[in-house]
């Protein structure tokens, strides 16, 4: 069985955070907007995988980009996902088997 795993980054700025919540069934990257109130701070959301994954909370983790206007989801030293400041979404999907697909435009961002 393998433990849930939570992490999160916050923008330096404290208001905006990303995070990454696996409960041990399923796994999914968020973008917190944390000026509103609880229950109403997810602002975007991307299903990332289902089931046992292969991976282990040391080898998630969330980074914002230079400017703080992206914040990317890496698993394995991989970007997996990530949002733009206004919630855009890219990528999610993780398989151990499959490359992440992102596009150039975003990845240059990192």
């Amino acid at each position: 069985m393998t433990d849930d795993i939570f992490q999160s980054a916050m923008r330096s700025s404290g208001d905006v955070a990303g995070v990454f919540e696996y409960d041990g069934d399923v796994a999914y990257f968020y973008l917190y907007d944390l000026s509103k109130n609880k229950g109403q701070q997810i602002k975007s959301a991307i299903h990332v995988m289902s089931g046992v994954p292969d991976f282990s909370d040391r080898e998630v983790r969330i980074s914002w980009n230079k400017s703080e206007d992206f914040v990317g989801l890496y698993i394995k030293r991989k970007l997996w996902a990530a949002f733009d400041i206004d919630g855009t979404k890219y990528g999610g999907g993780y398989s151990p088997t499959e490359t992440p697909v992102l596009p150039d435009e975003l990845l240059s961002r990192f």
